[in-house]
């Protein structure tokens, strides 16, 4: 849902131009072997950074300023979350990162969640601090089809709130 998001492509056909790309492995068949949305997107924005993956650890918080800086700088994000960090278990989801607010020493994240269609900042959707949330973030460049907060005329914005599809195949 992310990578829809942000390409601003309807789910279902960006699941049909994945699979004819052969961009899905794992056992469930539903892991994507790329980041890079060029791949199967032409006209999609282009990776400029992917940080580790941080599993149970918190995650820096130096990455989530710079995370802070690039959306509120027009880029794009997608972060990898566990969205039960209180359990030992790395519980995997990914969202779109939208926006940011506040100051380097407390950002605050606002972010577009399929899983309820919400749009929030990310500790008040998962209750607990981005250290703690966050596990891995890609950063990707402004495009045409960027991202930002409804209502923003500085970016040209694909949806910043999720689309009709989105609501609709999420339900």
């Amino acid at each position: 849902m992310s990578y829809s998001v942000v390409t601003g492509v309807d789910p279902i056909a960006l699941d049909g131009r994945i699979k004819r790309a052969g961009l899905y492995y794992g056992s469930c068949g539903c892991m994507m072997a790329t980041f890079d949305l060029t791949r199967f997107q032409i006209e999609a924005p282009s990776v400029v950074s992917i940080s580790e993956p941080f599993v149970n650890s918190p995650f820096p918080t130096p990455k989530i300023v710079q995370v802070w800086n690039h959306v509120r700088n027009g880029g794009l994000a997608i972060a990898r979350i566990d969205f039960t960090p209180k359990l030992p278990e790395d519980t995997m989801h990914w969202l779109t990162i939208v926006d940011g607010f506040g100051s380097e020493r407390f950002p605050q994240l606002v972010v577009n969640d399929s899983w309820g269609g919400r749009q929030d900042t990310l500790s008040a959707i998962y209750q607990d601090t981005p250290e703690r949330i966050l596990v891995q973030t890609i950063l990707y460049s402004p495009s045409s089809r960027g991202v930002g907060l409804v209502g923003d005329d500085s970016k040209q914005a694909a949806p910043a709130i999720l689309p009709n599809w989105a609501t609709e195949v999420i339900g």
